[in-house]
Parts: structure tokens; C-alpha cells; sequence
């Protein structure tokens, strides 16, 4: 399997995912562990099930559709999370404690299971408040950028706002604030709270979101038609600019414009099938 799929699974699990351990009854303990993929988007939840095995299930929350992707017992949820576990950002010491807890599979040690899920639970409760510093971008730039479009695709958005002018705006919300400070590092915007615990990363520049959806469009599936449309509509901009800066220059080669080196490379090896 790609490294890229796994990058971009691992995207989707840090936002949209569920890892953990739970007590199923709390007067006699019985622990079990729990992975799942919940997605609006039916299309890239079968893709899960394809790339990864495991089911697919409807569920109807609050009169909305959602489907739900579960591995098929300990032994394949063992090895889907051994396959995401080196790209996992925001649920990475929940996936290790999982890991920890399949491995005692078979054996009689009650206490070491109760410690677990005890771990578990701190986890979950205060996820929002770990302020451990990111090294995201140490990956290769490709796994970085699969890893980044299953971001958008779940907790994402690509607005365009035709009453301001086509004005461009990318979103991702999320408790986990390093993960966005490394967002701001590498391209630009800023983090605005939101309640509960949430923060907001936004882009609006021409430049850095033209940079940014090169990088993503060969990589998203769920909202790559939204994407690709925001980028003809920056790359026009950016043409513009470029005509004018020519122009009050009396035609001198002081170019503003500077394509990405992904520039109509957005087809090849692509991580995902296109949503229909």
C-alpha cells in the first residue's frame, strides 16, 4: 500500500476518527477497544472500506446521514493502526495506548487494562490542552500534503465568496491548536478561538492559498471540486496582477507571479478516487 493512502487516512482519523478504550459495563468491568471513521460523505467512507477493509454502516443522527467505518476484529484493527500510526498527529497517544491494549489480547491481567483505559480517558478529556510542539513538516513534502488534504476533507473548508470580489478563504477547525500554529508557520493565516475549546486556521492571500491547494488537490477527494475551482479563480487573479505590474512597469520582466513546482502535476499517483 501507498504511503501516501496512509498519510491521507491518517488525516481523516485525526479529525473524523475515533480511537480509544472503553468500559462496557462499569459494575462488572469489561474493557474493549474502538476505531471508527464517521463521514457525511459516503463516498470516502466505501473508499476506506476499499483501501482498508472493515465495514461500512448508515447511521441517522439529529435527521442527518452519516456512515460509520469499523475494522473487522482485533486482528485488522491491529494492523490499520499499526499502517496510520506514523502519521497520526492529534490521536497518537490514543492509537499507542490501543496498540498497548491489543497486545494483551489472551491474557488475564485486569489491572493492566484498568490503567489503560484510565489513560484513555485523561486522553480524551484533555486533548485540547496538550501544547506539545509539532514536527509535521519533518515528513517527505508528498506524505505531508496527503496527510494535509484528509485535514480539508474532514474538518476543512474552501469558501469562495462571490459577493467580495471571488475572495478565497481556507479553513480548518480544530481543538488541537499545534496543529494549527504549524499551519501558520508554513502558509501563513492566522488561528481565531471558537467555542468549546475549538480554534479556526485561516488563509485568505492569493499567493499562499494558490501554494496551498496545489498541494492538496492531488490528494482530496471530497472537496477537490471546490478546490479546484478556487485555484482557477486565484490563478487568474494572480494573472492580473501580473499584467498590471507589467504594465506600470512599461513591460520590464518584474514578474509577481511564481507557479509551484506541483503546477499540472494535479492528476499523477493521486491518493483517492474522485468523489461523484
Amino acid at each position: 500500500m501507498k504511503e501516501r493512502r496512509k498519510a491521507y487516512m491518517a488525516g481523516l482519523m485525526d479529525t473524523d476518527g475515533c480511537i480509544g478504550i472503553y468500559v462496557e459495563n462499569p459494575v462488572h468491568p469489561k474493557y474493549s477497544w474502538h476505531i471508527s471513521f464517521t463521514n457525511k460523505c459516503k463516498p470516502v467512507v466505501e473508499w476506506v472500506s476499499e483501501v482498508f477493509g472493515g465495514t461500512v454502516k448508515k447511521v441517522t443522527k439529529d435527521s442527518e446521514d452519516y456512515w460509520t467505518w469499523k475494522p473487522q476484529g482485533a486482528e485488522h484493527a491491529n494492523r490499520f493502526i499499526q499502517q496510520v500510526y506514523p502519521f497520526l498527529t492529534i490521536k497518537k497517544k490514543e492509537a499507542d495506548l490501543v496498540i498497548q491494549y491489543l497486545a494483551l489480547s489472551g491474557k488475564r491481567c485486569p489491572k493492566d487494562r484498568e490503567i489503560l483505559v484510565s489513560e484513555s480517558k485523561v486522553l480524551k478529556k484533555n486533548r485540547h490542552l496538550i501544547t506539545d510542539e509539532l514536527n509535521l513538516f519533518s515528513y517527505k513534502s508528498n506524505l505531508v500534503q496527503a496527510y494535509l488534504a484528509g485535514l480539508v476533507d474532514s474538518d476543512g473548508s474552501v469558501e469562495i465568496r462571490p459577493s467580495e470580489y471571488d475572495k478565497i478563504t481556507i479553513k480548518v477547525a480544530n481543538k488541537y491548536r499545534p496543529l494549527l500554529k504549524e499551519l501558520v508557520i508554513n502558509f501563513g493565516g492566522y488561528i481565531q478561538p471558537k467555542a468549546d475549546n475549538n480554534y479556526e486556521w485561516r488563509s485568505c492571500s492569493v499567493k499562499n492559498n494558490e501554494r496551498l491547494l496545489l498541494k492538496l488537490l492531488p490528494n482530496l477527494m471530497v472537496k477537490r471540486e471546490q478546490a479546484q475551482k478556487a485555484l482557477d479563480i486565484l490563478r487568474h487573479k494572480l494573472e492580473k496582477r501580473k499584467v498590471s505590474v507589467e504594465n506600470n512597469t512599461q513591460g520590464t520582466s518584474n514578474d509577481v507571479m511564481i507557479d509551484s513546482d506541483l503546477a499540472g502535476d494535479r492528476e499523477s499517483d493521486a491518493v483517492v478516487i474522485q468523489a461523484s
